[in-house]
């Protein structure tokens, strides 16, 4: 099977940053522990798959529509001086070596990476997503499967349901009734965990116990489901992921032997804290 090998490029790049030391520099001094850590997940998930394919996912600068449909939406999260300095570096770097960038206004890198993922599992590729974003993890299906960089796993179907006890494609309907603290999605008051995997098990989504099962839903969980309604038509907006973001689909991405030549010549620079290179021209 042919696998197609997708980045999202900050979610290693922070993990970088926080895993390596903030004395590791360049020769001018600067820091670059987020650029070594990244180009070296990089290089190393090339090795062990061997992806025909590869190509590395963005957030866009500015607001996304989920900050238009929630301004409180991911607020609480924050990038450190340090590592947001060294984007720049990381974006040259995927340049120079190669691997496209993708990117689009109001979108955020899991919108792009699902649509990509998506995309390249309909023309029957194998794809693997790295990211240590669990929003991701609804994607997974037969052919697409999440590496989880903290764990050097690959997360499948079967690891989404033991953890969370839905389906895959479930896993936004269940964080759209419990809430997801990290990007601020808020809990409708009143619904647990678990009975929101019985109402997901018995009714199937969230869209449809609105449409159609409202009625069915026992007491006291249809008045609490009824009065959450519009917190629930917009958890739905945060939790699920777009697979149409308009993005050039037919962008080369390359995983040849050049490839694998350049990041083992970008090793051997890194070694001696060099990164010259990135000013150069690819």
């Amino acid at each position: 099977m042919s696998t197609v090998l997708l980045v999202d490029t900050m979610s290693e790049a922070f993990r970088a940053f926080h895993a390596l030391p903030k004395t590791i520099v360049n020769r001018d001094g600067v820091l670059i522990n987020s650029l070594i850590g990244f180009h070296n997940s990089i290089r190393r998930l090339i090795k062990d798959f061997e992806p025909i394919l590869c190509a590395s996912a963005w957030s866009c600068m500015g607001p996304t529509f989920r900050h238009e449909l929630f301004p409180e939406y991911k607020r609480s999260r924050s990038l450190p001086q340090a590592l947001a300095a060294q984007k720049p570096l990381i974006a040259a770097y995927l340049r120079w070596v190669g691997i496209p960038q993708f990117s689009c206004d109001r979108f955020e890198a899991d919108d792009s990476l699902a649509t990509l993922a998506t995309h390249h599992a309909s023309m029957g590729k194998e794809v693997l997503i790295d990211t240590v974003d669990k929003d991701v993890w609804s994607l997974c299906t037969h052919s697409i499967r999440v590496w989880s960089p903290r764990t050097k796993a690959i997360v499948g179907p079967g690891d989404v349901i033991r953890k969370f006890e839905v389906q895959p494609s479930q896993l936004p309907d269940l964080l759209a009734l419990t809430g997801d603290q990290t990007d601020g999605v808020r809990r409708v008051p009143g619904i647990s965990n678990r009975q929101a995997v019985s109402l997901l098990g018995k009714y199937g989504s969230v869209r449809l116990i609105l449409d159609k099962y409202l009625d069915q839903l026992p007491e006291p969980q249809r008045t609490k489901v009824q009065q959450n309604r519009g917190l629930l038509e917009l958890n739905l907006q945060l939790t699920k992921l777009c697979e149409s973001v308009p993005l050039d689909l037919d962008s080369g991405m390359r995983c040849g032997r050049d490839l694998r030549d350049k990041l083992e010549g970008v090793s051997a620079l890194l070694k001696i804290k060099d990164t010259s290179f990135l000013l150069e021209q690819p």
